[in-house]
């Protein structure tokens, strides 16, 4: 975590333990701003400069303040930051953006620090990054329930509507060493057609298994449908492993068995006899072992 918020231009010292990447160093706005036109720019950050030249009374150039770029991390892990941090302003705690009425394309992050004593939101179009910071010069809370989102988050949008008006909805194009996954919310591997329900997961009573069952319901008529079972998730080419979701592909232990939904209730009836419903053992991506139902497919 340091050396990669060095490479991206943090100089203030932060602190060698486990909780540096919640936030617990202190660093300026202009160090954070800056680290995130590496994100912004695909990989190369660009130090803030105060002025680009100095001109004499004769309008003749005495100094030069060029530009300074570092390569701090590659183009995919910036596409793939990018992505995730788009996601806090299209659902998350940045969505105040949106509604003071930002329209653009855009990524960010927001960030409150303890009894409210800060409030940030540093974000980015592909042209322009910029950051907020609320607080006060002695660490005391700003305001009751300050969040970032809530107090950053908006100040930050009035800037960028008027720093970026006529700015046209650009993004990036997506690297040739990214792929997207299809991704089992159940099982956190790769998706199967199988794996496409708008059911929701819910625990089965199986006594005396010492294991969780799983199964799904339909939901009740008239709620909201719940979270899509299969998602789509970004990975650097060949990072992610080629196994299949194991909790709605064939069983090697019954052939032609895959998990599938249950579309009654939570009371499961296993008909052996007919072979119709099986439950088979799985360990998930999470490391909880599971018993999954699974039907004639």
């Amino acid at each position: 975590t340091i050396y990669y918020a060095q490479r991206m231009g943090i100089e203030s010292p932060l602190p060698m333990v486990p909780s540096l990447a919640l936030g617990t160093g202190d660093v300026t706005l202009m160090e954070l701003t800056a680290a995130y036109t590496a994100f912004a720019n695909r990989g190369t950050t660009s130090m803030p400069r105060l002025f680009t030249r100095v001109e004499d009374s004769s309008g003749e150039t005495i100094f030069l303040n060029h530009e300074r770029h570092t390569k701090a991390i590659t183009e995919a892990t910036a596409y793939m930051m990018s992505s995730m941090l788009s996601d806090v302003i299209s659902g998350g705690t940045g969505t105040g953006v949106r509604h003071d009425g930002f329209r653009l394309p855009a990524a960010g992050k927001t960030g409150t620090t303890d009894d409210y004593a800060d409030a940030w939101f540093i974000g980015y179009t592909p042209r322009v990054v910029t950051g907020v910071w609320f607080g006060l010069d002695t660490p005391a809370p700003i305001m009751t329930r300050g969040f970032g989102g809530t107090v950053a988050a908006p100040a930050w949008a009035r800037f960028m509507k008027a720093a970026t008006r006529g700015a046209g909805p650009d993004w990036y194009e997506m690297p040739s060493d990214v792929e997207k996954v299809a991704i089992c919310r159940l099982s956190g591997a790769r998706a199967t057609p199988s794996c496409q329900h708008h059911y929701v997961p819910v625990a089965l009573p199986v006594p005396a298994t010492g294991v969780a069952a799983v199964g799904y319901v339909a939901p009740a008529a008239g709620l909201p449908p719940s979270e899509p079972s299969v998602y789509d998730e970004l990975f650097a080419v060949g990072t992610i492993s080629a196994e299949l979701c194991p909790m709605h592909t064939p069983s090697p232990a019954y052939g032609g068995f895959v998990g599938s939904t249950l579309e009654a209730s939570t009371t499961l009836t296993v008909d052996a006899a007919a072979r119709r419903v099986v439950l088979e053992q799985v360990v998930g991506s999470d490391g909880v072992s599971r018993l999954v139902v699974k039907k004639k497919h």
